[in-house]
């Protein structure tokens, strides 16, 4: 019989397919069990439904908790209330463990005195237009997420529970605000991302709604909101002061150094290679980076009006 740990896996999900079962089995493959896999439901999918409350009532170990329809800081602060372990780990579906991570974080935590260890991820791709959008966002290093984040549940009730009501920025918040109290660790047992879509047009309706969402948040994380002003203002009083000839050659030069940066050298900073990007797949990179920028620009300008017409 596998031994189990004192923490509780706290999974959101919304109209999820068969990842959500792939993520389960892996911890349920651990060496080492979680005491609890809690699973906040607030999708219509009927048959994963069925199958997350069939699987309940036969194995203890995964609590269903069905919601009407619920972001992913809601269903997050759900589950932490249901959760009756010393520790708490965030997932997301899509995300995976290999089969040591809960064994090798856990011993981590749980021999420090940390009241946190900070997650980690690694994006996959499948395709290759999957990995043009991968070296366009996330790259190939690891970086700090909330999927994969230990934390003291006495410590996370403390002030510490997620944004609520909003769809977007409420993960990115959360990290900003934990990496800014204390001197923390990084947890290097990486989890693994598999959600990337190929889809440039899908990618673009999602940055959008996420954006729209973000712009509700009476906060500026990472400065996007003053960042995509400032961006526009800058254009605007070159326009008004330059003839259409000068302007065009304004935009070109301001348009290359963009995609020197975003298409170049940020891809090479997060891990892919020179080779990887040359002699075109450079270009596909600009194309949908600045696609994203664009689609994100309505909802940032939005929030920035935002934070000064609700205070």
């Amino acid at each position: 019989m596998n031994k189990t740990l004192d923490i509780s896996i706290i999974i959101p999900s919304f109209n999820t397919k068969n990842s959500i079962k792939v993520l389960i089995s892996l911890f349920l493959n651990q060496k080492f069990l979680p005491k609890e896999i809690i699973i906040i439901d607030s999708g219509s999918n009927l048959e994963i439904e069925k199958y997350l409350y069939n699987l309940s009532k036969v194995n203890k170990t995964l609590i269903y908790k069905k919601v009407s329809k619920a972001y992913p800081g809601t269903a997050r602060n759900i589950g932490i209330k249901l959760a009756n372990s010393k520790y708490i780990a965030f997932f997301d579906v899509n995300t995976f463990p290999d089969n040591f991570w809960l064994e090798k974080s856990y011993n981590f935590i749980n021999n420090s005195s940390l009241n946190y260890l900070i997650g980690t991820r690694i994006t996959l791709s499948n395709s290759y237009l999957k990995t043009i959008n991968k070296f366009s966002t996330y790259g190939k290093n690891a970086y700090i997420a909330v999927t994969g984040t230990i934390i003291l549940k006495k410590y996370l009730l403390k002030k510490n529970l997620f944004f609520l009501n909003t769809r977007a920025g409420e993960d990115i918040e959360w990290i900003i605000r934990l990496t800014n109290k204390q001197n923390y660790k990084i947890n290097k047992n990486n989890i693994f991302y598999n959600g990337l879509s190929g889809n440039i047009f899908f990618n673009l309706k999602k940055w959008f709604t996420y954006s729209l969402a973000y712009s509700k948040i009476q906060k500026d994380l990472n400065n996007q909101k003053k960042i995509y002003f400032s961006a526009i203002l800058y254009m605007l009083i070159f326009f008004l002061f330059l003839n259409i000839n000068e302007f065009l050659i304004f935009l070109s030069f301001n348009l290359l150094i963009y995609s020197i940066f975003f298409s170049i050298i940020r891809p090479i900073r997060s891990g892919v290679l020179l080779k990887e990007l040359l002699p075109f797949n450079w270009l596909l990179v600009f194309v949908w980076r600045f696609s994203f920028d664009i689609s994100k620009a309505p909802g940032l300008i939005l929030g920035f009006f935002n934070l000064f017409l609700k205070k």
